[in-house]
């Protein structure tokens, strides 16, 4: 059984580094919302665009959904089916749970292994993105390994309280 004082404070570490992302993700929308009418008005009144704006836009949006995703996961507000989870109650419902986690967890780690070498193929290649702006491949890549990294640490965490729970422990 895991010390109870330690896994306090790594869920304690994971809930911070979750609500960083999603603050860090708020603050990608906030900044596109701004910059899109801005960029809009530009266009319409003084017949100019703002530089790489659709390219902003684009890896923006990518990264803050890859980046509140764990977060949106952590409070259980992500999109479930609770068709089949309504109807099993108890014990199995507790397995199901159970089950559910530990192939959240088994996904995910299988897509941050695969990000992971994409990241670093891109990086040790030196490949670029040519759009608009002009930046190294492997940036794309860091905000699917941050998701997956803790969405696996969320599921775990989920797995572990799943467990607890179902042996009758509150935590």
């Amino acid at each position: 059984m895991p010390d109870p004082g330690r896994t306090m404070g790594l869920s304690r570490l994971l809930d911070a580094t979750l609500m960083a992302c999603a603050v860090l993700a708020g603050a990608i929308f906030v900044a596109i919302t701004v910059a899109v009418p801005l960029d809009a008005l530009g266009r319409s009144f003084l017949a100019k665009s703002m530089f790489g704006i659709n390219d902003m836009v684009e890896y923006g949006l990518m990264a803050a959904v890859l980046l509140a995703a764990p977060w949106v996961l952590s409070r259980g507000e992500h999109v479930t089916v609770d068709v089949i989870a309504v109807m099993i109650q108890g014990r199995a419902g507790r397995l199901l749970s159970v089950l559910v986690s530990l192939l959240g967890f088994l996904v995910s780690l299988i897509i941050l292994w695969y990000a992971a070498q994409a990241l670093a193929s891109a990086y040790t290649s030196g490949r670029m993105v040519r759009k608009v702006l002009v930046f190294p491949q492997y940036w794309t890549f860091i905000p699917l390994c941050i998701c997956f990294a803790l969405t696996s640490c969320e599921f775990l965490r989920q797995l572990i309280r799943g467990r607890i729970l179902s042996a009758g422990l509150s935590i």
